[in-house]
């Protein structure tokens, strides 16, 4: 019985790119059962299909030496708050390897995929429901609910794919240059503070679980996380930068969202059919 392909684990937020380079790391040891593996191909021979993109405004930094911004902290959550709810276009990335990702807005699904070898891997996400494709044979599809994850789980992360802009409700002893550039803190604790109220990017219980987690391994160091950022010239956060202590597995993990651009038409269809198939009690093991 084939069984899936392992690859390298890295620490939580590391996933977000390191999933898509071989993801069922995460399940190696974990004794799939035989309708995951195996089974007739999907009707389209394709492992899920990629979500159409069109339209959309490029950003890019600007060249324009605008005036520093006197409270740049808040002038920096206001340009997050331009990303946040929109439909856009994304990479993730860990100054080494990143993926491709669109999310809608309106719904929050959203699709992470790269290309290795000449084959697509990808991941959709439709709130707690993520579904893995490009990973198992047969055209499998597998659907994980990141509810039943254990804390500090590879793929928690997965389903809170622009969680910088969660991490920006902690930003401290910020400093804003010309062209848009910026540089301070983020305090992790604060940023569990500001999970608890409501908001325009309503938090999920997986995200909770991972910003509690991120704190927890952060330690002592949790209050002073630092982070660079770009505010493209219409005042809408273009690129982020977060150094976060311990998070890989115990070392520090660099953690980088570019958004490439804004307003695009997306469409991220669930997959379904088949081909879908859940994944095990074993694969929710600690």
């Amino acid at each position: 019985m084939p069984r899936p392909r392992t690859a390298r684990l890295v620490g939580v937020l590391a996933l977000c790119v390191a999933l898509l380079a071989g993801l069922l790391g995460a399940a190696a040891g974990c004794d799939l059962p035989s309708e995951v593996v195996s089974g007739p191909p999907s009707p389209t021979g394709q492992p899920s299909p990629s979500p159409g993109v069109s339209g959309g405004d490029i950003l890019t930094a600007s060249d324009e030496p605008e005036p520093v911004p006197t409270e740049p902290a808040s002038a920096l959550r206001d340009a997050a708050a331009r990303v946040a709810g929109q439909n856009i276009r994304f990479t993730l990335g860990n100054g080494v390897d990143r993926a491709d990702g669109v999310i809608e807005g309106a719904t929050g699904a959203a699709s992470l995929s790269r290309i290795i070898d000449g084959h697509r891997v990808q991941v959709d996400v439709f709130g707690s429901e993520l579904y893995l494709a490009g990973f198992l044979p047969a055209d499998r599809i597998m659907r994980v609910d990141a509810t039943r994850l254990p804390d500090g789980h590879e793929l928690l992360p997965v389903a809170s794919p622009l969680l910088a802009l969660r991490l920006f409700t902690g930003l401290t002893e910020v400093k804003a240059a010309r062209h848009g550039r910026y540089s301070g803190l983020i305090d992790l604790t604060a940023v569990r503070t500001a999970l608890d109220e409501a908001g325009p990017y309503q938090p999920q219980g997986t995200e909770v679980r991972l910003v509690n987690y991120l704190a927890a391994q952060a330690g002592d160091r949790a209050g002073r996380v630092e982070f660079t950022a770009i505010v493209d010239g219409a005042g809408r956060l273009a690129q982020v930068q977060i150094v976060i202590p311990r998070a890989d597995s115990g070392r520090d993990f660099t953690y980088e969202l570019v958004v490439g651009q804004v307003g695009v038409t997306i469409g991220v269809p669930r997959p379904g059919g088949p081909a879908v198939v859940d994944a095990p009690a074993s694969f929710y093991l600690p």
